[in-house]
């Protein structure tokens, strides 16, 4: 659903509760850019969200960010390739990069069962092979999943 109306609902700029859906649902489509300004009652931390989906957030997320939210952000402080698994160091270094990245995306789809550190880890090891834009689109997900998990 996102994919069909996230460009679409964020662009009309809805106010209040209509508003944050709509910002939630372009960033879940990956169309952070249609997002001009971030809905009246958007928190400190879906300002940040919008700014890290569109790679242009610089610095850790506000205080008041979920632990959550902190610890997948930290997969994208450093040097990419920096802070890896093991396993995933002496796959790359082997040439083995097919299998690296089948690794990640298994550890990245383990944060949807809300183990973060794994999913964290997964995200570094898509920023050493070059994957970055998909390791940040994840990482919104996982996110934006979390907060709507909080919200039920």
């Amino acid at each position: 659903m996102a994919d069909m109306v996230g460009a679409e609902t964020a662009a009309l700029a809805p106010s209040g509760r209509a508003g944050m859906i709509a910002m939630w649902l372009a960033l879940a489509a990956d169309q952070a850019q249609t997002i001009e300004t971030a809905p009246v009652g958007a928190s400190a931390g879906d300002q940040w969200l919008i700014a890290f989906a569109t790679g242009k957030a610089v610095g850790p997320p506000p205080v008041e960010s979920r632990e959550t939210t902190a610890l997948l952000a930290g997969a994208f402080t450093g040097k990419a390739g920096e802070g890896l698994p093991e396993q995933a160091s002496q796959l790359i270094a082997a040439n083995r990069q097919g299998e690296a990245l089948l690794d990640a995306v298994a550890a990245v789809d383990a944060g949807t069962e809300g183990d973060y550190i794994r999913a964290a880890q997964g995200l570094r090891v898509l920023r050493a092979l070059g994957q970055d834009d998909i390791a940040r689109q994840a990482a919104v997900e996982l996110i934006l999943g979390a907060r709507m998990a909080d919200q039920e």
